[in-house]
């Protein structure tokens, strides 16, 4: 639903009633049209509640520009709904069962009563029709919204969703059952107290930074100045939190500090820098990578912590399943040929290549690579830094390479055309290439390819296979608990009713998160003679994607459907890394296309994907005899009877057609 705030630029004057605006612009219009604002107040007002995070209609009241029943008169006035009063609202426990605390919050809604069909929901904006099309899809009823305050609304969101009743055992929502949904405590620390760093010294400060983050698991420290305070978050298993606040006045004492310790210019703050130094933690050698960018209120220091463990570049611990193990360590085997590893940044896509040449014989063959940055260091393998001020980049390496008899090549990533077309050819000369690529799944990186101007025939005869990954976090094993999944969850993932699904309920071992550790999620595309056609052919990746399902091809969402089953990860989990809109597909059984999953015809040929009801539209299933929304009475399609001369529909109770007389 968005903010509620209305944005500085908005006019309030201007949006058509009904659009989805924030309930922000809705008060502020119907005061403009009542005369108690100016447009040029209103927007002023806009803006001061964006820029001091208020709410409009709190700060409405407490400027005195309007009472509470006169902002609901003018709500039920501009979205034509009733209102809700808080002290008259209940909410039923299998309402409130069909959205999560979080996603309640997030929608902006609060379910208040449920039946098989539809659900009454309070509403901040019941004119947002995309997210009511998103609870419907959601819960599989139609939604009611009724209009209630926007202050008021979260506060009831937040009562109601104290404590949930589910099964006759009492369970806190399951997007709350982490600190804060995302693991960030209250306190600032993740399940516990906020430790208290050493400010009288800010060279024990930053040790102490460093320390903690290192001790926690950390991948990223990010020390970012305010006007009030100074907040150190920690990047934990993939998620940032909060772990501490500084003095505002000690900041630039720390950044001058990291940037001594980075060799960058202490004296330059006017222009982003990049540093790197070695810290030692428990004995062990950790790579700090410091960059620094000017902002407003001073200079934001990232620290990225690289963990020098050969252990973590280990095939068989990446977490690859069994049988795509084996198939990856087949083409990985290949003597020639090029092999891709997809996926966001942070998805672990450099740690996959390291562990993919660790299975190669480093003695027998002349391993290269060219990276940026250089992130393991690794024996028998020369590794080429890239450089673009002194002119070395990947191009121009890649180029060089070819020249020092390599048998193996790593390119850091593909990030120009020039630069993926020499790797493609270096495969033709009888060279193993690995490289990344940033696309969203296996079978749009050959597309990706063929958009960069890589010709078909050069994809065709260089491409073995493509990797695509996602980092996921794992169910603490100390705090481990079952529970029941519920609707939503048993619809996402297709599970019968009664099934049980697994959550961290949060320990000090995953410090209150309810997880620990993390875990790849991938999908394998093997490229055959009937894909590497597609690609000659330019096919669009769902028709890749469905040749490659026909051959056993698991995908993304499917690979992440078994670990929540298995217990290693969480719903929640699987929905923020892994599933999107384009995970919910299904296939037209006339033209044989991939199709978003709630479309019910096919836009591509207009086949009825699913039947629908004759008078409201709403999907129905083949054994219902009447549609839930309205009540219609349902013909089915599979069980009308045809004339075999005219191919009319007969009734039943007819002995022949009469229409033509025929049987």
């Amino acid at each position: 639903m968005g903010s509620t705030e209305t944005g500085a630029g908005a006019d309030p004057g201007m949006p058509a009633r009904g659009n989805g605006q924030s309930q922000g612009t809705a008060i502020l219009r119907c005061l403009v049209k009542a005369g108690r604002l100016t447009d040029r107040e209103a927007e002023e007002l806009a803006a001061y509640a964006s820029d001091n995070d208020k709410l409009v209609d709190a700060l409405v009241r407490e400027k005195g520009l309007a009472e509470r029943d006169e902002l609901i008169q003018h709500l039920e006035n501009y979205y034509y709904v009733r209102s809700v009063d808080p002290s008259d609202l209940t909410c039923e426990p299998s309402a409130l069962r069909l959205l999560t605390a979080h996603r309640a919050k997030s929608f902006r809604l609060l379910p208040m009563r449920a039946s098989d069909s539809s659900v009454d929901v309070a509403a901040a904006d019941p004119g947002d029709l995309p997210t009511l099309d998103s609870l419907r899809a959601l819960t599989g009823r139609r939604a009611t919204p009724f209009v209630m305050l926007e202050s008021e609304l979260l506060e009831a969101i937040r009562a109601n969703y104290q404590d949930v009743p589910a099964d006759g055992k009492a369970s806190r929502p399951r997007a709350e059952r982490r600190v804060l949904a995302r693991g960030e405590s209250k306190s600032g620390g993740r399940g516990g107290k906020a430790p208290k760093y050493p400010e009288d010294d800010v060279s024990r400060l930053v040790d102490a930074v460093v320390e903690d983050a290192c001790s926690l698991g950390a991948s990223d420290i990010h020390i970012e100045p305010w006007a009030d305070k100074t907040t150190v978050r920690f990047r934990i298993d993939g998620v940032r939190v909060l772990r501490s606040t500084l003095s505002p006045t000690i900041h630039p004492q720390v950044a001058s500090r990291l940037k001594i310790i980075g060799d960058m210019d202490i004296a330059e703050r006017r222009a982003p820098q990049d540093g790197r130094a070695t810290f030692r933690w428990n004995g062990k050698p950790v790579d700090l990578r410091i960059s620094t960018l000017p902002s407003k209120q001073g200079e934001k220091v990232v620290i990225r912590l690289l963990f020098k463990d050969p252990s973590l570049v280990n095939l068989e611990k990446i977490g690859l399943p069994g049988d795509l193990e084996t198939r990856y360590r087949e083409i990985a085997a290949e003597p020639i040929g090029m092999i891709l590893v997809v996926g966001p940044t942070g998805s672990g896509k450099t740690t996959t290549l390291y562990a993919t040449l660790g299975t190669l014989d480093s003695e027998r063959f002349n391993i290269t690579t060219l990276e940026d940055p250089v992130e393991y260091e690794m024996a028998n393998v020369t590794q080429v830094q890239v450089n673009p001020k002194a002119g070395l980049t990947f191009l121009t390496g890649l180029r060089s390479l070819l020249r020092q008899d390599p048998d193996v090549i790593l390119v850091g990533e593909m990030r120009d055309t020039e630069t993926a077309e020499v790797a493609c050819r270096a495969t033709l000369t009888g060279h193993k290439v690995l490289s990344t690529l940033h696309t969203a799944d296996a079978c749009q990186s050959i597309v990706r390819l063929l958009d960069m101007g890589i010709p078909p025939y050069l994809v065709t005869a260089s491409l073995l296979g493509v990797l695509a990954q996602r980092l996921v976090r794992r169910i603490c094993e100390h705090c481990k608990e079952e529970y029941p999944a519920d609707d939503a969850e048993r619809a996402l993932l297709g599970l019968a009713e009664g099934t049980v699904l697994h959550r961290g309920a949060g320990c000090d071992k995953c410090v209150g998160t309810g997880y620990s550790g993390r875990t790849g999620v991938f999908e394998l595309l093997v490229m055959d003679e009937k894909i590497r056609r597609l690609v000659f052919e330019r096919a669009r990746s769902q028709s890749v994607r469905y040749a490659a399902l026909e051959r056993g091809f698991v995908t993304l969402a499917e690979r992440g459907k078994q670990l929540v089953q298995a217990g290693v990860t969480t719903v929640s989990e699987l929905e923020r890394v892994v599933l999107t809109s384009e995970s919910r597909e299904q296939f037209c059984s006339n033209c044989r296309r991939l199709v978003r999953y709630e479309f019910t015809v096919c836009p591509f040929c207009g086949t009825a994907l699913r039947e629908t009801c004759p008078r409201c539209s709403a999907p129905i299933e083949p054994d219902w005899e009447a549609c839930p929304a309205c009540g219609e009475p349902i013909e089915h399609a599979g069980s009308r009877r045809y004339c075999a001369r005219c191919m009319s529909v007969l009734d039943r109770s007819w002995d022949s057609c009469p229409y033509c007389g025929g049987a």
